[in-house]
């Protein structure tokens, strides 16, 4: 992709393939429904292959960066079912954690002419979410039996970021939200996992309306974390 996109390093791929490491793989919670161990099985890439995808995906992370104060590596990986991940390792010099972006996802999701744009910002600052989560105490706060406060926290910071954007509607993103959360084969829309569609569409679509106010990036991610927790 690319090696500096903002101040931060916004890099995606140093080699073929990346083990996580032992601490991840036994302490951290499952994020975004894949074993953390299970990542030593997928071939990471630097490129989707697709030009204007590349293109496209560096202009959104580029955005998502100068919003949210974060500094993840990136890479593209073989995802069997349309997917994306998070981790707190950091296989990208320069950065704290890294984000995989799932090749089938973002082929599929871009091919959609009513929301590939939209639903590709949405993935990659839900996950980014992740990555805010994971250095800022919220991936603890929010732990439970299941990950799904954690997943809807991160909805609503995906929210947060489209309003702060300002490049799509309040009712855009809903609709968009409600046709992507509504998707049974995409394994990130588990509802005991990630919740149900409604509760992920009430998460973003709070997030949304904060990201379009005056409120400050943490007043906001952590009244999120108080929202999530009522639904």
């Amino acid at each position: 992709m690319c090696t500096s996109c903002t101040r931060r390093a916004l890099v995606a791929g140093l080699g073929a393939s990346f083990v996580v490491g032992r601490s991840y793989a036994q302490d951290a919670p499952t994020i975004c429904s894949l074993a953390p161990a299970a990542l030593q099985n997928f071939t990471t890439h630097a490129t989707s292959g697709n030009t204007q995808i590349d293109h496209a995906m560096i202009a959104e992370l580029r955005k998502i960066l100068n919003v949210l104060p974060i500094s993840p590596g990136f890479k593209f990986i073989d995802d069997p079912s349309p997917n994306a991940y998070a981790v707190p390792d950091s296989v990208v010099p320069d950065t704290q954690g890294t984000v995989y972006i799932g090749l089938n996802l973002i082929n599929r999701e871009f091919s959609n002419s009513d929301w590939g744009g939209v639903a590709v910002a949405g993935i990659c600052a839900h996950e980014c979410g992740h990555i805010y989560q994971f250095f800022n105490g919220y991936t603890q706060l929010l732990s439970g039996a299941t990950a799904q406060l954690v997943e809807l926290h991160a909805d609503y910071i995906a929210g947060f970021y489209l309003g702060r954007d300002h490049s799509h509607s309040r009712e855009h993103v809903q609709t968009f939200a409600q046709s992507l959360f509504s998707k049974g084969d995409y394994n990130f829309n588990n509802p005991q996992h990630h919740g149900t569609p409604q509760q992920r569409v009430q998460a973003m679509t709070a997030g949304y309306d904060a990201g379009t106010s005056a409120t400050d990036i943490p007043t906001a991610i952590r009244q999120g974390a108080d929202h999530v927790r009522r639904l």
